[in-house]
């Protein structure tokens, strides 16, 4: 393994290997039938704008800064049952 200043490399890597997962274990539910979709699971559409907002709202540590838009596209892929990509 080279090593590099900072390491900037492993990051990437490990960023690239969790979509990955995400997106294997959602083929993997969908192949074996499971719900893939918070619709499926029996809730009932939401307002994203309002998921947005209380997402952000919740004040904790996080990595990388807290924005309303990705979280609003997070809730809609989930409820609409979209595979990570």
């Amino acid at each position: 393994m080279q090593r590099r200043a900072g390491r900037p490399w492993i990051v990437l890597h490990a960023r690239s290997a969790r979509m990955k997962l995400r997106a294997h274990c959602f083929d993997l539910a969908a192949m074996n039938g499971a719900p893939t979709s918070l619709r499926q699971i029996g809730m009932s559409e939401f307002d994203p704008r309002q998921g947005g907002r209380c997402g952000a709202a919740v004040a904790y540590w996080n990595p990388r800064p807290i924005e309303r838009g990705p979280i609003r596209a997070l809730l809609d892929d989930a409820y609409r049952g979209r595979r990570p990509s």
